[in-house]
């Protein structure tokens, strides 16, 4: 019986371990800890960007999935690709691998190795930092706090100022975008393509400089320069291994060409927000007349049911060559379930890439694609490949990936996204949306080719869809796409990675 007792807490000691593992976010508390110290964690901005990464092996290390939080402290190790962090205070920083570059507060790190581009901005509606207690990442507690408060107490930045420190110099922004390198040997080199920037030179123990100006050195005595745009700065060892400024009235030959300033090719972005009598030029409906526009959201229409098919409906692009694009696609929604049919499972939401064309023999889903599938009766939404062949009565549809579990999308406002870029896709759900995207659940990324080798330039278009709404309310509040041009259309990248100018789609 003992025996018994014990290898059962073991097994349930196991389980938790591994379910605190799955959210790569929360620690296993001690068994001492009450519930309430468990510690706290502050996200200071999330993961938008992954192009080629390739993560350190290192086994200290553990890789984030894309547009996961941020959190401050959490160190990224890139040893190929790019990756781009947004701060919640706007600022967007491109990491270049191989990187080393820790997030020491919510204006600014450390990068110890590699490269880096920050852009400095205000964003409207951000400014300060998310609190997440416990051991449920999906489940957020928010609270504010001011960001003129330094988030990290060791840290050397002095907020609010976006600023990046290296072994040797601590670059602060003073106006927009400048890019920032350390060598192997702790050199920095510090370029300012638009706005300035004052570099500051740290002592031999990465400290700053004493405010009397002696020591290490205070400002006026050769330590301290403010940069203008193209003018360039690096800060090297001497012979006494003391740091010292190299200033470059311009670029430093060899270096600048090397900053990636963006992820993103030229763009186009459209944006449908249901505020018209009609859908824009960007979007139609398949079958016509299912959705009717009203006080800003496509609402679904019940029609008469006919020799038992689901009558779903869907509002997809007009463009149909979405595979061969890279994109973010997201739509926003709300939806109110009166009552929840937990035999048949069959008030669901659709969320994709594929025709938008409802197959006929199996409940007029997609008759081809790649969608995200929510379950209202169960508030559970999954991936899930669609194709010409399925056949109501058989188990045709194939589940791609989990996406949030049983009764986690509930009544309420949501926002789903899609990313693609080159082959891979990844989904991801904001459960609860407040006006800026959180992403509680995010998926593992996808290879298009091969989840959905029917796709092609004629049937991938980009997709909502709904249905059964005999009990249920879907009201569609905003669709957006941002997508690169094909092969065939691309011109000359802008090295300042330009953007056509954003138009809805009307």
């Amino acid at each position: 019986m003992v025996a018994t007792v014990i290898v059962g807490a073991m097994i349930l000691g196991a389980w938790a371990i591994k379910v605190t593992h799955h959210q790569h976010i929360a620690e296993a508390p001690s068994k001492s800890m009450p519930s309430d110290a468990r510690p706290e964690f502050v996200f200071v901005g999330r993961i938008t960007g992954l192009l080629d990464v390739k993560w350190s092996d290192d086994p200290r290390f553990l890789p984030p999935y894309g547009f996961a939080y941020v959190p401050l402290g959490h160190k990224y190790k890139l040893d190929s690709g790019l990756m781009e962090i947004t701060y919640d205070t706007g600022a967007k920083v491109i990491l270049q691998g191989p990187c080393t570059y820790e997030v020491e507060s919510s204006s600014g790190g450390y990068l110890a190795l590699g490269k880096l581009t920050a852009r400095v901005g205000a964003v409207e509606g951000k400014g300060s930092s998310s609190k997440v207690q416990g051991s449920r990442s999906t489940s957020l507690t928010t609270s504010h706090q001011p960001l003129a408060t330094n988030s990290n107490p060791q840290s050397l930045i002095p907020n609010p100022l976006f600023s990046v420190r290296t072994p040797t110099a601590l670059v602060t922004d003073l106006g927009t975008e400048f890019g920032v390198e350390v060598g192997e040997e702790g050199t920095t080199t510090s370029h300012v393509f638009r706005g300035s920037v004052k570099v500051l030179v740290l002592d031999a123990d990465g400290n700053l400089p004493s405010p009397s100006g002696r020591g290490a050195g205070g400002e006026g005595d050769g330590r301290e320069v403010i940069l203008g745009e193209n003018e360039s700065v690096r800060v090297q060892h001497g012979k006494d291994a003391e740091a010292r400024l190299v200033i470059v009235r311009g670029p430093v030959p060899g270096k600048v060409d090397g900053f990636v300033r963006s992820l993103q090719p030229d763009t186009t972005r459209i944006v449908e927000k249901f505020d018209g009598a009609k859908l824009g030029a960007a979007f139609e409906q398949n079958p016509p007349g299912r959705y009717v526009n009203e006080l800003g959201a496509a609402v679904y229409q019940q029609p008469p049911a006919t020799d038992g098919r689901q009558s779903r409906g869907y509002i997809r692009t007009v463009a149909t060559d979405f595979c061969d694009r890279d994109f973010v696609f997201e739509a926003t929604f709300q939806f109110h379930l009166d009552a929840p049919d937990r035999q048949l499972l069959r008030h669901r939401i659709f969320f994709g890439i594929g025709d938008g064309v409802p197959n006929s023999n199996f409940y007029d889903e997609v008759t081809c694609g790649l969608v995200l599938a929510l379950v209202l009766d169960e508030g559970r939404a999954f991936v899930e490949l669609c194709h010409p062949d399925s056949v109501a009565g058989r188990d045709d549809v194939k589940i791609v990936a989990e996406m949030a579990p049983l009764t986690s999308l509930r009544s309420g406002k949501h926002r789903f996204r899609l990313w693609k870029k080159g082959k891979w896709v990844t989904f991801a759900v904001d459960a609860d949306f407040k006006g800026q995207f959180l992403g509680a659940f995010a998926g593992r990324p996808i290879d298009l080719s091969v989840a959905a080798p029917l796709l092609d330039a004629a049937n991938s278009r980009l997709l909502v869809g709904t249905g059964n709404c005999d009990v249920m309310t879907v009201r569609f509040e905003e669709l957006s796409a941002t997508y690169t041009e094909t092969k065939n259309e691309q011109r000359e990248i802008s090295p300042t990675g330009t953007t056509k100018s954003p138009e809805r789609g009307k």
